[in-house]
């Protein structure tokens, strides 16, 4: 697999460029006119609705610095290349922001982008940043900042979670079987495919043991303390609690091998269900959820070593109040229970 040359990629220190030096204009030569940027609540489409989300960020919080923590770089052919960064942000909250007025408080968080660039610009981008530990860490309730957002958000918040027409049989049915590999033939591809087979979809939590180095690192979504296997584990069932028939799949997988031996590979991930168990997540929202996730995940040999992760829960946590809102109005009642489109009592 490639490297990605200068021809291909853009370099990573523009987007720092942006954020450190409030170069927002930059926006014009790092990313394509019609590109688009995915974010966990809804797409953003074009130059100007990126600004936008680049403008809000700074304007919440100035004096924001940011830094590249790790990237991993390919090449699909002459004119394409693809690139995840995992980078942190640190600033303090002196501006206002969509979720509400200046606290003073001091924050860092980190996150996941993949780019998908052509001729030297961004086409396509995927991020998944640490919202929910940046709420937390402003001490400001998360539903009351997800209603805040809703309303006085710059961007469109759609909270996109959801889209319909999910098949209900997907955790229902029997998993497709998982790779089936000798020590000799192993690469990271077959440990990634292994682990999303193994422990998501089959939910065989002993292959965490397996798959893992004992010593290996966690960096989760949500400020989630996890420290050991075992700690991880308890991750593992208390998102299989809250969705009981949990499918994850792949959508994009590349790697590349460091100078040291330890290969550096992006995932990119769906995970769909439905939110029918207690959990950390709340009480049973009956909603069906279908929510796309990255992965940075460091392997040395055959075994998964720095697993950093990152999916919408915010995001998430609002489509969940949504349905449970919706269920708690009385005046909120489908065509077969009121087909004469009259309010109760009326």
């Amino acid at each position: 697999m490639a490297l990605a040359s200068k021809k291909t990629m853009p370099s990573s220190r523009t987007i720092a460029e942006i954020y450190n030096q409030q170069q927002i204009g930059k926006v014009y030569d790092l990313y394509q006119h019609n590109a688009v940027l995915h974010l966990p609540w809804g797409d953003l489409y074009g130059r100007e609705a990126i600004i936008r989300e680049y403008t809000w960020l700074l304007a919440a919080f100035p004096e924001l610095s940011y830094r590249s923590l790790n990237t991993v770089c390919v090449e699909e052919n002459d004119q394409q290349s693809k690139l995840m960064e995992h980078y942190e942000w640190s600033g303090k909250h002196t501006g206002f922001a969509h979720f509400g007025p200046p606290t003073a408080k001091s924050v860092t968080i980190s996150g996941l982008r993949v780019l998908r660039c052509r001729d030297g610009r961004i086409l396509e981008e995927w991020v998944q940043d640490d919202r929910l530990n940046l709420i937390r860490q402003l001490e400001i309730d998360p539903l009351m900042a997800i209603e805040k957002m809703k309303t006085s958000s710059p961007v469109d918040f759609t909270w996109e979670v959801t889209p319909g027409g999910i098949e209900h049989s997907f955790g229902q049915t029997t998993p497709d079987p998982w790779p089936q590999w000798k020590e000799s033939e192993i690469n990271s591809e077959l440990v990634v495919e292994t682990y999303i087979s193994k422990v998501w979809n089959w939910r065989l939590l002993k292959s965490v043991n397996d798959l893992f180095a004992s010593d290996c690192q966690f960096d989760l979504s949500g400020g989630v303390s996890c420290e050991t296997i075992d700690d991880y584990k308890a991750t593992i069932l208390n998102r299989l609690a809250a969705f009981s028939d949990l499918t994850m799949l792949s959508d994009d997988f590349y790697w590349k091998q460091t100078s040291d031996g330890v290969i550096d590979s992006a995932l990119r991930w769906t995970m769909i269900g439905t939110h029918d168990g207690f959990s950390s997540f709340g009480a049973p929202s009956r909603a069906r959820i279908c929510v796309p996730g990255l992965s940075l995940i460091q392997i040395e040999n055959n075994r998964i070593v720095n697993l950093v992760e990152r999916f919408g829960e915010l995001a998430l946590m609002a489509n969940m109040a949504d349905i449970q809102s919706h269920q708690a109005d009385p005046y909120m009642m489908n065509d077969t229970d009121n087909k004469g489109g009259k309010l109760p009592n009326e």
